[in-house]
């Protein structure tokens, strides 16, 4: 980008200019955290224009998504999507060894590692360590996207528990497809897909 107009919208900032042959507009949290880059991009004629864009892209993508989550078929829990994932994590403060835990846990899935081993590889004393360190992450995810989800079954936004119990050392990681496609994008630094208004 050239020149770039800041527009601030709620807990966003809109951050526009001109990028190749379109004016660009592309929505970042206020306050970047853990997770940095855009999460939404539009574009328009001017950079007024691609601004105003992002910002109704989004808050139409927020409306869709908050009435669009998934109850876990277990537990009940409600299930924030994937978008929704990838904008709050974005958005909250997460402590640098969540940041870390983070970081092991979808490998970890993808080999279905048990709880009790990934809490080892993540040098944590048990794998209750594991569960809280998940559930203090879903209050901050609760707190940011309203979502009702009791206290103590916040962990349940992230993993998927076929017996609905708190998962035993021997349990094998399952992550919730939302949460771990999340993960992905975040890890890998990509930015949010263009909006369908996009070139």
């Amino acid at each position: 980008m050239s020149t770039i107009t800041i527009t601030p919208h709620g807990k966003f900032v809109v951050k526009a200019g001109h990028v190749g042959d379109a004016f660009v507009g592309r929505l970042f949290s206020d306050k970047p955290k853990a997770f940095r880059g855009h999460i939404l991009e539009s574009r328009g004629s001017t950079a007024i224009e691609a601004t105003e864009q992002v910002i109704a892209d989004f808050d139409r993508a927020m409306a869709i998504a908050g009435s669009s989550r998934r109850l876990d078929s277990i537990t009940g829990a409600e299930v924030p999507t994937r978008f929704e994932f990838e904008t709050v994590l974005r958005m909250i403060d997460i402590p640098e060894h969540t940041v870390a835990l983070l970081g092991k846990l979808r490998a970890a899935s993808a080999n279905q590692i048990t709880v009790q081993d990934f809490a080892r590889v993540c040098h944590l004393a048990s794998a209750r360590d594991v569960i809280d360190g998940l559930e203090k992450l879903g209050a901050a995810i609760c707190r940011e996207l309203e979502c009702e989800v009791p206290a103590g079954m916040r962990y349940y936004m992230m993993l998927r528990i076929p017996t609905g119990e708190f998962p035993k050392d021997v349990a094998r990681l399952d992550l919730q497809p939302e949460f771990s496609e999340s993960l992905v994008t975040l890890q890998q630094g990509s930015k949010r897909s263009q909006s369908s208004h996009a070139a």
